[in-house]
């Protein structure tokens, strides 16, 4: 017989290894679960009320609440319950105010210029996640190239999100990204597959088709640095790189690796397929293989300033995935590197110069799990 002793240490275990498992795998940003629109909307006036200085409180709140839930209180409870205490007609207006010289007083306070970062990235996480990634992606596209964020943020968007890009396209220069595609890169093969990318049909959702991975697995370029063009390979083998599900090409890469046991899908296509079109197809087979394993190695690139130029990697991972798997990425990175990826996030975005910053990214890590 076990004690009452034993019984409780038993289920005090079961509790502790369920938090684990929470705080080590999915998001790390959950829906708040006694969310009351009203109530909310007038908490987020009281501590935009707070002195400008006190910047933390501002991140603390929007941090507790998940991305739809801070959009039900900017797009209706605002309105219904916030402007007009406030004296602004949205709520970002009353964000920027927080972060800008007091207006209303006859001494101005001092604008602290760390806070920038930290502003632009509340901006940022206050945003749609396809409005934040088509900022990043129009951002990256203005670099001509020497950013690659370009092609991590479109080859691992699902068609969904595809489809909503040209939707919140952010340019007033181009009227699309097709055309800004068109005009800001120069290899053809290239421009032509993320353009592809970008028109209807987009990518599709589908859960994977047996007989069609034993079909589209005989697709695989054989020979080492093809162009892998839809006139070099195959039509069939393009077509699966923009149209199939992420899910059929990871079936399609686990079929290979079953079947080729000495060479990985991932080092495959990096070595059958060359120039940006070939890194384009990597992304893909990587990030559709595992997305926790692909943004892992991303943000360790980033940190160490090793592999592909990517710039401000690590707050794109942090802010798009918080919702996601931001917490498989993290146990993923520590596990692969022995790092710890709070540790190197600080020393990337150096905390004593930004510390506003670095507290709204480390809020994003460690999550409101805990919380509710």
């Amino acid at each position: 017989m076990f004690s009452k002793a034993d019984v409780l240490l038993y289920i005090a275990s079961l509790f502790l290894q369920e938090s684990i498992q929470q705080n080590t795998s999915g998001p790390t940003i959950i829906p708040k679960a006694d969310f009351n629109l009203k109530g909310e909307t007038i908490e987020f006036c009281r501590v935009l009320h707070l002195p400008c200085s006190e910047i933390p409180p501002v991140i603390d709140y929007i941090t507790s609440i998940s991305n739809d839930q801070r959009h039900q209180i900017m797009d209706v409870g605002w309105k219904q319950y916030g402007n007009h205490t406030n004296r602004h007609d949205t709520a970002m207006s009353a964000i920027l105010f927080c972060f800008e010289p007091d207006q209303t007083k006859d001494k101005q306070k001092s604008f602290d210029s760390t806070q920038t970062d930290a502003y632009n990235n509340i901006f940022d996480i206050c945003e749609k996640p396809t409005t934040f990634l088509a900022r990043r992606l129009h951002d990256s596209l203005q670099k001509g190239g020497e950013d690659l964020s370009y092609q991590s943020i479109m080859c691992t968007s699902t068609g969904d999100e595809l489809s909503q890009f040209d939707k919140n396209f952010p340019s007033l220069k181009y009227k699309s990204f097709t055309e800004e595609i068109d005009k800001k890169l120069k290899d053809d093969d290239l421009k032509k597959f993320l353009k592809d990318l970008l028109t209807p049909p987009y990518r599709s959702n589908d859960k994977a088709d047996d007989k069609k991975t034993a079909d589209l697995v005989k697709l695989i370029p054989t020979g080492n640095n093809d162009k892998c063009t839809a006139d070099a390979t195959s039509q069939e083998f393009y077509d699966m790189m923009h149209k199939e599900s992420f899910d059929q090409i990871k079936a399609v890469g686990e079929m290979w690796n079953k079947n080729n046991a000495n060479v990985d899908i991932v080092a495959a296509i990096a070595n059958r397929c060359a120039s940006h079109l070939g890194s384009c197809f990597k992304r893909i087979f990587s990030f559709a293989m595992s997305p926790a394993k692909y943004f892992s190695a991303e943000a360790d690139e980033w940190f160490t300033g090793k592999g592909d130029p990517i710039m401000s990697a690590g707050t794109r991972i942090v802010i798009s995935r918080s919702e996601i798997d931001l917490a498989d990425i993290i146990t993923e990175y520590e596990s692969s590197t022995k790092g710890n990826f709070e540790s190197a996030m600080k020393g990337k975005l150096n905390e004593k110069d930004n510390p506003a910053n670095v507290h709204l990214i480390d809020k994003l890590i460690t999550g409101n799990k805990n919380n509710h």
